[in-house]
């Protein structure tokens, strides 16, 4: 890997083990794990951690637009 965050050597990676669709995965893996987390949070008795809520959704956008960059291409 040559520089922090290589979305090109992370392809590559998750290519030799097999994984071809890794852009799909990982978006499909992302909705999932945030859905269920703003769920989680949101029925959640503590008050203190629904204030998380926001923050997760603030978060959301910038982690699906960089899956987004995984096969090297937009959308």
């Amino acid at each position: 890997m040559e520089k922090s965050f290589d979305l090109k050597n992370l392809t590559e990676r998750l290519k030799a083990k097999g994984l071809d669709i890794a852009e799909d995965a990982a978006m499909l893996l992302i909705n999932e794990t945030f859905a269920w987390t703003e769920e989680s949070l949101a029925m959640h008795p503590n008050p203190y951690v629904k204030f998380a809520l926001p923050v997760v959704q603030t978060i959301k956008p910038l982690i699906v637009a960089e899956a987004d960059k995984i096969d090297g291409k937009i959308g």
